[in-house]
């Protein structure tokens, strides 16, 4: 019998943060919210808070650049649904 599991807890904070991004809260070319205050908001640990916007950088909906922040990238740059 296969047990269902739960899904990552980074999984739920990327696709808060995506529905925001899609939804215009942030966006395009807006900086999002730090790393910092994602755990804040999220009440996570910062591996957890990485992972989540890594994870949305991979899907092409935003850019992290060191030192500087992360940013929405344009919609046309965003993937196809």
């Amino acid at each position: 019998m296969i047990k269902w599991r739960p899904p990552h807890l980074w999984q739920g904070v990327a696709d808060t943060l995506r529905g925001r991004i899609k939804s215009g809260e942030y966006p395009p070319r807006s900086r999002m919210p730090s790393i910092r205050d994602v755990m804040g908001e999220f009440d996570v640990g910062r591996n957890t808070a990485l992972h989540a916007l890594q994870y949305l950088e991979e899907q092409g909906f935003v850019v992290m650049v060191q030192s500087q922040g992360t940013f929405v990238t344009p919609a046309e740059e965003w993937p196809a649904e």
